[in-house]
């Protein structure tokens, strides 16, 4: 994302090193890893790890630093009818090298007839994403990309190599899994759960709202309150809400897609249809509404999702705030929700559905790990971002902490 990056990308910008590592050790063994790690523990230089740099925040640039890549790291194994798998509800193992981006999984997995959880971007590593807890288009489904470990090989900070599961270092396994990436060792290939080829329903919609700016957050609000509905109704996906930034600063568009997994298009138009009605009623006596959407059926999620869903764009200079929505949050006082998201300025929230119930049910291997216990009863993981920002999305994971609600130990333990 370049935040905080001293060279981006544009010809008239100006460019130095100053905001990147000093040295970087473009690994291809076991072995590159571990001399890394073992020369920044004789000489005290600030280590950092690096699968793909997909980090908004610009934790992986480490200025002046010895950086550690792990990209070249690649490789997909698949074991079929794999014990461990069957075990926890699986139907096959694939073994990830840590340099592997979702979208050359996704293809190869769309090849093997099997699913599974991984992010949006097909520019996306496997690394940080799944240590900092991983969501994705169909993590309401299956569980956060967390829950799918079943095994992870790693290098510790004594430069040891060691393969960590529920039976052997299972702190350390369980810390990997959600508790923050690039923290606790660096991780080299992980074993994750697949399932079987997942089919569908894609909902792609565009509710243009006329009227004013009060009754456009009523209705963002009134759509808001039926996201915990229709994620307990098995719909899930992402949605911008855009308040209209003109000289009338009237009106404006709520839109994105919803994916119904393995539910016929009559099932999935009876669900959003629904929702439909609900917000047409919500407005009637305050503006109006247009209503566009399309419907696609897909017969293979992976391969689905690869042929529609590009890499986004990168490069501008964004911060973004971010919550974790639960149940009463979206339901029990629309009015205050309605004023806290328009209290914000003329900002663009970008709505993730993607927890519910898949993440509330979800049975990480030794029966727990360190996602953020808050994603346990949340619905909806909200981000804010400037209207002008690119919607970078999906990618790293914030977490705000109110000492009135949550217990230390919660936090600690989820961070």
């Amino acid at each position: 994302m370049y935040n905080d990056d001293t060279c981006v990308p544009i010809t008239d910008s100006p460019c130095s090193t100053a905001g990147y590592p000093a040295y970087v050790i473009e690994a291809e063994t076991v072995a590159d890893v571990q001399a890394g790690i073992k020369f920044a523990y004789q000489t005290g230089v600030r280590l950092i790890v690096k699968g793909t740099g997909h980090d908004a925040p610009g934790h992986s640039a480490g200025a002046g630093s010895l950086s550690i890549w792990t990209h070249l790291l690649r490789g997909i194994n698949v074991t079929r009818h794999a014990s461990l798998a069957a075990k926890h509800d699986a139907v096959a193992s694939v073994k990830l090298g840590a340099g592997m981006v979702w979208g050359d999984i996704y293809t190869e997995m769309a090849k093997a007839n099997l699913t599974v959880i991984g992010g949006a971007d097909p520019h996306v590593g496997v690394g940080g994403w799944t240590q900092g807890s991983g969501h994705g288009p169909i993590s309401s489904y299956y569980g956060l990309g967390a829950d799918q470990v079943l095994e992870m090989e790693v290098i510790t900070a004594d430069g040891e190599h060691r393969i960590i599961n529920s039976a052997s270092y299972s702190d350390l396994f369980w810390a990997m899994r959600g508790g923050g990436p690039s923290t606790y060792a660096v991780m080299l290939p992980m074993t994750v759960k697949a399932y079987p080829q997942l089919q569908g329903v894609q909902y792609v919609y565009k509710y243009n709202f006329t009227g004013s700016s009060d009754a456009f957050w009523n209705f963002v609000a009134v759509f808001s309150s039926r996201l915990p509905r229709l994620s307990e109704q098995g719909g899930m996906g992402y949605y911008y809400l855009v308040p209209n930034s003109g000289p009338s600063n009237d009106g404006g568009v709520v839109e994105g897609s919803f994916l119904f997994p393995n539910k016929s298009q009559v099932a999935a138009q009876t669900l959003t249809q629904s929702l439909e009605r609900a917000l047409s009623e919500s407005c009637r006596a305050t503006g109006s509404i247009n209503f566009g959407s399309e419907y696609f059926n897909f017969s293979s999620f992976m391969r689905f999702w690869s042929s529609t869903n590009g890499p986004e764009s990168v490069g501008k200079d964004t911060r973004y705030g971010s919550w974790l929505m639960d149940g009463p949050a979206l339901t029990h006082n629309t009015t205050k929700l309605r004023d806290t998201l328009r209290a914000t300025g003329p900002w663009i929230w970008i709505g993730h559905l993607v927890a519910g119930p898949g993440v509330r049910n979800a049975k990480p291997v030794g029966g727990s790990d360190a996602v953020l216990p808050a994603w346990r009863k949340a619905y909806v993981h909200l981000r804010r971002s400037h209207p002008q920002g690119t919607y970078v999305y999906k990618l790293i994971i914030f977490f705000s902490y109110d000492p009135d609600v949550d217990s230390p130990e919660q936090h600690g333990k989820g961070t």
